[in-house]
């Protein structure tokens, strides 16, 4: 793979995405770790992976034992507690999201497109980002990333009308009625709310 490094070569890693214009994604995985394992044998050979990660990503596999040393101002995270541990970049090495534990081939996308679609919002690309989400909201089907993605497609919509309030109803609206209860409904559930 032509997007695939090490920690041995993080700079030259970050160097690329900046060049290509491409998030990063790290995988933090240990020696031992069977859920790094099963990524490596199940995940991994899955073709429509191996492509997606190709086409979408500069791929940064890290061994979190390693003793080298990342150079200063690369890129920093928050710790990883747990392996395997992905966190999505954007190109100029600003932390976007972070998932851990195994992933199976289509969970493994589903995040990894949540995370990208985050990045372009972080790059002021809404259009981009909400063209992502929703078709992510249609493809996926896993209930927890559709909640999810229906509260950031009305982020990315927000951002897309300037800062319209009204842009966000038809998603989290949505949200609201097809998931009451779940994590994301609640934090989506301010609608109401009037403001000063």
């Amino acid at each position: 793979m032509k997007n695939h490094f090490t920690e041995e070569n993080i700079s030259e890693a970050f160097e690329t995405a900046r060049q290509k214009q491409l998030p990063i994604l790290i995988d933090f995985w240990a020696p031992g770790c069977k859920g790094c394992r099963k990524m490596d044998i199940s995940t991994y050979q899955d073709p429509k992976v191996l492509s997606y990660i190709e086409d979408t990503f500069i791929f940064i596999k890290f061994n979190v034992m390693a003793k080298n040393k990342v150079p200063r101002g690369t890129f920093h995270s928050s710790a990883v507690l747990w392996t395997p541990c992905f966190m999505v970049y954007a190109n100029d090495g600003t932390e976007i999201r972070k998932v851990t534990g195994y992933l199976s081939p289509d969970q493994f996308i589903d995040e990894m497109d949540l995370g990208r679609a985050m990045a372009l919002l972080f790059k002021a690309k809404a259009r981009d980002a909400l063209n992502l989400l929703e078709g992510l909201s249609i493809s996926s089907s896993g209930d927890t990333i559709i909640q999810e993605v229906l509260y950031w497609c009305g982020v990315a919509a927000f951002f897309l009308q300037q800062r319209a309030p009204e842009s966000l109803y038809p998603y989290w609206e949505k949200l609201m009625q097809e998931y009451p209860g779940s994590t994301w409904a609640e934090r989506a559930d301010c609608l109401s709310i009037q403001m000063y």
